[in-house]
């Protein structure tokens, strides 16, 4: 028997002794293994490495939405507690726990907010990006600003609720921005954002002094 053959003897026999890679389970939004949380009403990406060609996977009793390769994804709409299951041959080779939550509520700001006090801003930063935003995050792209109404208190008048569509200032709200003064004061109210879940989500008293 060739030195070749024996050494390919070797290896198989090193495999068999091994045994099956050691299953791993990573949340791709998180891209971190022991990250236990999914969401519901989005589509949950996570990556399985060491499975078998025959083994099946769930989420609970739920089978997943889409598999590419070694990616899973699921989607869930109801919030529990529920567990990634891998089987092989209708055994459980493979169990993870996760905690299943709603996407928090998004941070609002006013344009681009400079500084450690972002309840202070200049007209002109306003007037740079005059927009309701959504702080930049994880969950950033899950959120659209529908609609607001906005009003001004300047020193000696009120002015408002002027209402809109979208999270753009329109030229009307716009030309009320441009007049304030150090001091004056603009409120957003009635603010509608709509959710990863497909419902809106009412925001009130976001409020800005001008410097």
């Amino acid at each position: 028997m060739s030195k070749f053959t024996w050494a390919i003897i070797v290896i198989l026999l090193f495999i068999a002794q091994r045994g099956p890679a050691q299953i791993q389970a990573t949340h791709l939004f998180f891209k971190d293994s022991n990250s236990s949380e999914l969401f519901i009403y989005r589509p949950n990406r996570i990556h399985i490495s060491g499975l078998m060609p025959d083994d099946s996977v769930s989420l609970g009793t739920i089978l997943p939405e889409r598999v590419d390769s070694d990616i899973y994804t699921f989607r869930i709409d109801r919030r529990i507690h529920d567990t990634l299951f891998v089987r092989r041959s209708n055994k459980v080779v493979f169990s993870k726990g996760y905690h299943i939550r709603q996407v928090p509520d998004p941070v609002l700001h006013l344009g681009i907010v400079n500084g450690s006090n972002p309840t202070h801003i200049t007209v002109n930063e306003i007037l740079t990006y005059p927009r309701l935003v959504v702080e930049p995050g994880n969950f950033m792209r899950w959120f659209v600003v529908r609609s607001f109404d906005m009003s001004v208190q300047a020193k000696e008048s009120y002015k408002g609720p002027i209402k809109e569509s979208g999270d753009r200032l329109s030229p009307s709200q716009i030309e009320l921005i441009e007049h304030l003064r150090p001091g004056d004061k603009i409120y957003f109210e009635n603010i509608r954002v709509m959710g990863p879940d497909h419902t809106l989500r009412l925001f009130n008293n976001l409020q800005f002094r001008i410097k």
